[in-house]
């Protein structure tokens, strides 16, 4: 049996909403998909940005550590500004390293 007009009509309309709706479903879920991805991919570097900054942490406690080691050490004032703005101020650091071949092969 053909439907007739109306309900032939009726059915390509319930056609139609069905593709529509299974459309759209396919697209929520792809957008679903995708902030999920992007979730993880932010706790990942979330995690990695932790880690850097206490890899950073722990390098300017080094370093912090160094410099009043070296103030100690060459009897310098801890509270001398100069260092502060360039720790490379100290005049034993600003001498140039000399090597020659002759001392390479002492050791």
């Amino acid at each position: 049996m053909v439907p007739s007009g109306s309900e032939g009509d009726l059915h390509q309309l319930m056609d139609q909403r069905k593709r529509k709706r299974m459309k759209s479903n396919r697209e929520s879920a792809r957008s679903s998909r995708m902030r999920k991805q992007k979730h993880a991919e932010n706790s990942v570097l979330r995690a990695q940005m932790m880690e850097l900054s206490q890899r950073l942490e722990s390098l300017n406690q080094i370093l912090h550590c160094l410099n009043n080691w070296v103030y100690e050490s060459e009897g310098f004032e801890t509270s001398d500004e100069s260092f502060t703005t360039n720790p490379f101020n100290i005049p034993h650091l600003n001498q140039p390293i000399m090597a020659s071949a002759d001392m390479m092969f002492e050791y």
